[in-house]
């Protein structure tokens, strides 16, 4: 019987950011002989770079917007819930929006024992870049007639971006007083 999980990493992140998804297949009973298995991207999540870090499988590639892994590099002893190793790679998108990514391992010619669990999702999320600029000025308090003429007063100016996402403010920025 085999299984898919898959999770990820880094998301929430602003569109043109980068996620990393990791896909973790595993069995119980016998070993399998031949497992394979495919991951589809939605339209406008992309793969960064065409990048895959398997651990434990080869003949992972890209074509479109579907990873296949096709051999499974490991050994196994027959029992419950035993590790296949697993998959990882950095996905990015243009456009803010929660996306699914699915998942689906196959046996070959195994028969499966519940293919109900051979298939997994995960979402990833894109969010709009935002800011919320707020600038804070202090410095020392009325009465001002203690000051003499010419005198140097001293203020602080704080800028900061209160926006949900870690975006930074990328226009003039002029105060004026």
């Amino acid at each position: 019987d085999l299984t898919l999980a898959m999770s990820q990493s880094g998301c929430p992140v602003v569109a043109g950011g980068q996620c990393t998804v990791t896909v973790t297949p595993r069995y119980s009973g016998d070993v399998p002989t031949n497992p394979s298995f495919t991951v589809t991207l939605p339209g406008n999540v992309s793969p960064v770079g065409g990048a895959v870090n398997p651990t434990g499988w080869s003949g992972c590639s890209w074509a479109g917007q579907t990873l296949a892994c096709t051999t499974w590099t490991g050994t196994g002893t027959p029992g419950v819930d035993r590790p296949m190793g697993s998959v990882t790679f950095p996905v990015t998108s243009s456009v803010p929006d929660t996306y699914t990514i699915n998942g689906v391992i196959d046996s070959g010619a195994q028969t499966e024992a519940d293919n109900t669990n051979n298939t997994a999702q995960v979402p990833v999320t894109f969010q709009p870049a935002t800011s919320n600029v707020t600038i804070a000025k202090s410095g020392p308090v009325a009465p001002y007639n203690k000051f003499t003429r010419g005198a140097t007063i001293s203020y602080t100016v704080t800028l900061r971006n209160a926006a949900p996402n870690n975006v930074p403010y990328a226009q003039l920025l002029q105060f004026t007083e």
